[in-house]
C-alpha cells in the first residue's frame, strides 16, 4: 500500500492499494505516478473552474447594463480580485505539484510530462468555454431589458388611456 507521506492529504494525494491498480488499465504506471497524474488533473481543474468563475463573474457587475456597457475593465477592485483568485490558484497549483514532485523520485519529470500531455482542446475548452457563459449572460441580459421595456411601454399606454378617459374635458 502506497501512503502519500505529509502533505499528502493537502494535496489531494490518498491510499492507494497496489492491488487496486492493476493490469492493462493502469499502462504499466506504478500507483504513484498514477496518483502524480491524477493530482495534476486535479489542479488543471481547479485552475479552469477558478478562471471560469472570474470570467463569468464580470457578467454580474450590472444586473441590467451590458459588459460592453459598464466595461468590467474599468472596475478596479473586480479586476483586482479575479486577477488576485487567479493567480493564486496558479500559485497553489505550482506549490502542491512541486511538492507532490519532491515526493516522488521522479516527479519533476513525471508532473511537466503529465501537463505537456494535455490535449490542446482542454485549453481550448478551458479558455473558450467561460466566453460562451459570458454570451449567454448577455443574450439574457439583452431579453430581460426588452421584455421590461415592453412591459413598461404597454403599462403605461394603458394608463394614459383611463387617465384620458376620466379626465375632465
Amino acid at each position: 500500500v502506497f501512503q502519500a507521506p505529509g502533505w499528502g492529504a493537502v494535496i489531494g494525494m490518498s491510499t492507494v492499494a497496489s492491488s487496486d491498480i492493476q493490469g492493462s488499465a493502469s499502462g504499466g504506471k506504478t500507483a504513484a505516478e498514477l496518483e502524480l497524474g491524477l493530482l495534476v488533473c486535479q489542479h488543471v481543474v481547479w485552475f479552469f473552474a477558478v478562471v471560469f468563475a472570474a470570467t463569468h463573474s464580470m457578467s454580474y457587475l450590472s444586473r441590467h447594463k451590458s459588459v460592453l456597457a459598464y466595461p468590467p475593465w474599468r472596475q478596479i477592485p473586480w479586476v483586482v480580485l479575479s486577477t488576485a483568485a487567479v493567480i493564486a490558484q496558479l500559485v497553489l497549483c505550482i506549490i502542491c505539484l512541486s511538492i507532490a514532485a519532491v515526493q516522488h523520485s521522479h516527479g519533476g519529470e513525471l508532473v511537466r510530462g503529465y501537463v505537456r500531455a494535455l490535449p490542446p482542446e482542454v485549453y481550448a475548452v478551458g479558455f473558450g468555454w467561460p466566453l460562451v457563459i459570458v454570451g449567454v449572460d448577455e443574450w439574457a441580459k439583452r431579453s430581460r431589458t426588452s421584455g421590461y421595456l415592453a412591459l413598461q411601454k404597454r403599462l403605461k399606454l394603458q394608463f394614459e388611456t383611463r387617465l384620458g378617459a376620466y379626465s375632465p374635458k
